[in-house]
């Protein structure tokens, strides 16, 4: 039976839908995570569904892979890679506790790697829909992967989301005037990404969800002040944080510019280097 073939260590996270706990395979001293679900929480269960239908299908070097899911008892598992550097968010929030920010060439680095992951994503006709800190993880302390496939939605014309999908803060201004959702959106949540790792706080802030909602609908974001940004990648940036999805630049265009291509070069698996 799967689930005896892991020890739990510790509960790492708990929501209303799901707890995700830190095991290890005895036999092996490997380390995984595994998101569990009860059975009888229908929504928990449809977000579990669609994320091992999703992490079955793709393969990438940016992105978490699955090792297998089962049920057990009144749950459902899935078992995934553990990445043991913890979130970008949590390294955001350990930097904004020194007063120290995050090195400009490891946020182009993650940049890069993160672009790279959603156009692996894109390929496979889907849009993630939950691009956060929070949901790219650190497996090494400068290589990330794309977690949480729990909002993935397969591309399609006219695709519209409710604005309580994914995360309110990340959420593009196309999901808040109801309009239709594409690889743009994410292409959004990448820039407001960016924004948080540069200036160790997110672009549009505010406690009641109708006036965020209408600050990242109306208001342009705050220019950073906090450091010195290079201005090629301050100006990818902002372009990624056009209100009108025609506006934002792709992900091709992302990994191509100049400030970005170098770190981009570094990460890729080398058969795809040598076809560059």
């Amino acid at each position: 039976m799967p689930y005896n073939d892991y020890k739990k260590k510790k509960e790492i996270y708990k929501s209303n839908n799901s707890k995700i706990s830190l095991i290890e395979k005895p036999d092996t001293k490997t380390l995984y995570v595994w998101k569990k679900a009860l059975k009888t929480n229908n929504t928990a269960q449809q977000i579990l569904f669609r994320e091992a239908w999703a992490l079955f299908r793709i393969r990438s070097n940016f992105v978490i892979t699955m090792k297998e899911k089962f049920d057990h008892g009144e749950f459902m598992y899935l078992v995934l890679e553990y990445c043991p550097g913890g979130s970008i968010k949590e390294m955001i929030k350990e930097k904004r506790k020194l007063n120290k920010p995050i090195r400009e060439d490891l946020v182009l680095k993650f940049l890069a790697q993160i672009a790279m992951g959603l156009k692996d994503i894109h390929a496979m006709r889907w849009v993630h829909l939950n691009i956060t800190t929070k949901n790219v993880l650190i497996s090494t302390s400068e290589t990330v992967k794309i977690g949480d496939f729990g909002s993935v939605e397969p591309m399609k014309e006219g695709l519209i989301v409710s604005g309580t999908t994914g995360t309110a803060k990340f959420n593009s201004p196309e999901i808040y005037d109801a309009q239709p959702c594409s690889p743009a959106s994410d292409v959004w949540s990448l820039g407001v990404c960016v924004y948080e790792m540069l200036a160790l706080h997110k672009p549009f802030k505010h406690s009641h969800p109708f006036q965020l909602s209408k600050m990242i609908r109306k208001d342009p974001p705050p220019p950073i002040t906090s450091r010195p940004v290079n201005p090629e990648l301050n100006d990818l940036m902002m372009r990624m944080l056009a209100k009108e999805p025609r506006d934002r630049p792709s992900l091709e265009d992302i990994l191509q510019t100049p400030c970005v291509k170098e770190f981009a070069l570094q990460c890729m698996p080398s058969s795809d280097q040598q076809s560059q």
